[in-house]
């Protein structure tokens, strides 16, 4: 080492502190410029376009809303489910209340053939009708769940009605 420092033995060193600066640089470039990632975006599900948040050639978070769709007959679905859950859900309340009315009646007509004041057949009637209306009851709680259940497919088509970007 003192060979190749030659006759100084020593080496002096100074340290300063580490500071973070910015410096402007400037660069030209030529050539084109092309979008990194690019996707078409198409409606699944006719209807009149009615918002375009965004123009051609923005550059677009994914999953971000760029167009909204307007379909009629959805609307009118929509407008029709509502309309058939609330009757069907009218009609079940109806049919439980007829089925605990049913149930008193036949509780009653029991209590009377054990006391000896009508005919057996008087309480084989009473659980006929009891059955019958049970029966109608589940078949009207049946329908009110269609329906709910049609309604909840609109509710997931008309997400279809929003556009999101994929990428």
């Amino acid at each position: 080492l003192a060979d190749w420092l030659g006759s100084e033995a020593e080496i002096t060193v100074r340290t300063a502190p580490v500071r973070r600066s910015s410096m402007p640089v400037t660069v030209r470039v030529t050539g084109e410029l092309a979008p990194g990632m690019e996707a078409n975006i198409v409606s699944r599900l006719g209807g009149k376009v009615t918002a375009v948040r965004f123009n051609v050639g923005d550059s677009v978070p994914a999953g971000t809303i760029v167009a909204n769709i307007h379909s009629t007959m959805l609307a009118e679905r929509t407008v029709e489910l509502r309309t058939a859950v609330a009757a069907a859900r009218k009609n079940s309340e109806s049919k439980n209340e007829l089925v605990a009315d049913a149930e008193k009646r036949l509780a009653k007509s029991r209590e009377l053939y054990q006391q000896d004041l009508i005919a057996r057949r008087d309480v084989t009637q009473a659980e006929t009708v009891m059955h019958t209306v049970r029966a109608e009851a589940e078949l009207a709680r049946a329908n009110l769940a269609q329906q709910e259940a049609m309604l909840a497919q609109v509710h997931r088509l008309q997400a279809l009605t929003r556009l999101s970007a994929p990428i």
